[in-house]
């Protein structure tokens, strides 16, 4: 069974574990470690059988959400999980008065990119070298 919780310090170096596992220019323990006690953000993380496999962090001002960060450790990914940390997102948001969420996703993360889509993202936007050489997609989806 899993559950989704607020973010904790004891979590972190498990979180830093996916991310530096999923993403060749991830954030560093100390970046992750701020978005715990920032006002503005929400930071959950994903546990099943006690271990942390997925994370989630989130920025909302007014009507708009920024999804900063939504990891999956890689043994777990195609197994549901991404998709029950978007509908947490989708019920944080709820509460917010949220219209629209966006993000951005390198080009070459074809796995997200696609699972994006297939949650109702649309790209709207490539900001070229965002990644250092890699472009990034800004995908959006309006949720009111």
């Amino acid at each position: 069974m899993y559950n989704i919780k607020n973010t904790e310090i004891s979590d972190l170096n498990a979180v830093f574990g996916i991310e530096s596992s999923l993403f060749s220019q991830g954030w560093s323990i100390n970046q992750l470690q701020d978005e715990i006690t920032n006002s503005g953000s929400v930071f959950k993380v994903l546990i099943l059988n006690g271990i942390v496999i997925g994370y989630y962090i989130i920025n909302a001002a007014i009507d708009t959400c920024e999804i900063y960060k939504i990891a999956v450790a890689d043994d777990y990914q195609k197994c549901g999980y991404g998709s029950i940390l978007l509908e947490d997102i989708y019920r944080e948001t709820a509460n917010m008065s949220v219209a629209r969420i966006y993000l951005e996703v390198a080009e070459t993360n074809i796995k997200a990119v696609n699972f994006y889509i297939k949650n109702g993202f649309r790209k709207i936007h490539v900001r070229k070298n965002y990644y250092g050489n890699e472009s990034a997609y800004i995908m959006e989806k309006y949720i009111q």
